[in-house]
């Protein structure tokens, strides 16, 4: 929940506000055949020396015996996936392990490592902690939060020989992101979006589309437009040939080991900031653990990304904020979706529930199983916001930090300035910042 305005004498003069940060001009996205170049450029000597501050590269491999996170998690597949399921698990295991991927992977992450931005405003006007920004708005691939893992799995999927990546989004800067990657990589590419999000960004789409993929509107039967739709069919279609078609899902859910293989790339949000914290507070060569994250929570893979390095650190408290009309964390009940047990909004006779969040990436009746495990333990708390503390939350956002972030982020503003206000000075609170969706 947003708290209440401060007094005027605890926010500076707009004239007195730090303005450094600014949001970089728009810019068209280069075509298919300029791509490749622009990768060779940033492979390079420089850019891998660059690297070197940022944390290394996905090892030792992850324990891919434990299929379940607690009571969540699993294997919930048709018959026809388990044995491709087994094999991927095991060709994940080695190929994770191999130093030439980890070597290709690091490349291709270069350049990945965003901005910790200290918000000095946002700081003043909450009165409390410290604020700092992990500025995911700022990565190269339109801001999205989920370019480690994509990263990681499309390289992954080009070394087992497939030939088609196929992907999900409600924001269409992972569908984006996707089409540049596999651009590049000489994949074929098609992206799933629901019919509404299609509708409402139109500009996305022809991005997309300029970058060779192929795009296909989803609507489910019972009449979801949205995400859900997407993911339902990109499900479908990965399994018309498992041989050549590699699923990359939005986040980490899915059945064993797709949520782990996802967490295993994109862990490395948490671990940048650490490294990035420890330098900002002058202990270089260190490690640094801030008193609390905050994340705003889709899928689960901007939370999984920017908690699981903290997780075995009770003293560091992670804070999830889910959209009011969106929020499987509080009002979801176990259950089965999407091929692993979770926390789903459902009815009492198990049919999904409808969801309704202004952010597309938000709208979704469930969560990864490994959030839903945390949330299960106490690990997590779950907060929700509403449509339009969520807008208020981005205006608070830009006139404080000249910050323009995505709708994901705007829910969690709020909760972050409570909880600075709770927690008080001298200590250091996280806020992930999700980059800008183009919704008209």
């Amino acid at each position: 929940m947003l708290i209440a305005p401060l007094p005027p004498s605890n926010i500076l003069p707009k004239d007195q506000r730090e303005t450094t940060e600014t949001t970089p001009p728009a810019q068209s996205w280069p075509t298919p055949e300029s791509i490749k170049q622009i990768f060779i450029q940033r492979i390079s000597e420089s850019a891998r020396k660059a690297y070197l501050a940022a944390p290394p590269p996905p090892a030792p491999a992850p324990d891919l015996s434990r299929t379940h996170f607690g009571e969540f998690g699993g294997q919930f597949a048709l018959e026809l996936q388990v044995e491709p399921l087994h094999d991927l698990a095991a060709a994940f295991q080695s190929i994770i392990t191999d130093e030439s991927f980890c070597q290709e992977y690091l490349a291709y992450t270069a350049f990945c490592p965003t901005p910790l931005h200290l918000a000095k405003n946002l700081t003043h006007r909450a009165g409390g902690a410290t604020i700092w920004l992990k500025r995911e708005d700022r990565n190269p691939y339109r801001g999205s939060h989920c370019v480690r893992s994509m990263i990681g799995q499309i390289l992954f999927a080009k070394r087992l020989g497939m030939r088609e990546i196929v992907t999900d989004c409600g924001s269409a800067c992972h569908g984006v992101a996707c089409a540049s990657l596999c651009a590049a990589l000489g994949l074929q590419c098609t992206v799933f979006i629901g019919v509404d999000d299609a509708a409402r960004q139109c500009a996305g789409v022809q991005e997309m589309q300029r970058l060779g993929a192929n795009i296909v509107p989803a609507e489910t039967a019972s009449g979801c437009r949205t995400l859900k739709a997407a993911v339902n069919s990109a499900l479908a279609h990965s399994l018309t040939d498992q041989s050549s078609i590699y699923y990359v899902m939005g986040g980490p859910i899915g059945a064993h080991p797709l949520p782990v293989i996802n967490r295993t790339f994109q862990k490395l949000l948490g671990e940048e900031v650490k490294i990035q914290l420890a330098r900002l507070m002058g202990r270089e060569g260190d490690s640094a653990s801030p008193d609390a994250l905050i994340s705003p929570l889709e899928m689960g893979g901007a939370a999984t990304g920017l908690f699981y390095a903290f997780v075995e650190e009770d003293e560091v408290r992670l804070v999830c904020v889910e959209a009011e009309g969106a929020a499987p964390l509080a009002h979801g009940s176990v259950g089965v979706l999407h091929g692993c047990r979770t926390l789903v909004l459902q009815d009492e006779n198990g049919q999904i529930q409808p969801s309704e969040a202004i952010a597309p990436d938000m709208n979704f009746p469930s969560v990864g199983p490994e959030v839903a495990h945390w949330k299960s333990i106490g690990r997590v708390e779950g907060k929700t916001a509403s449509d339009e503390e969520a807008m208020e939350g981005l205006r608070i956002l830009a006139e404080e930090e000249q910050v323009t972030a995505g709708l994901n982020t705007g829910y969690a503003v709020g909760e972050t300035m409570r909880l600075a206000k709770e927690l008080g000075p001298g200590q250091n609170v996280v806020l992930l910042v999700t980059g800008k969706d183009d919704i008209h």
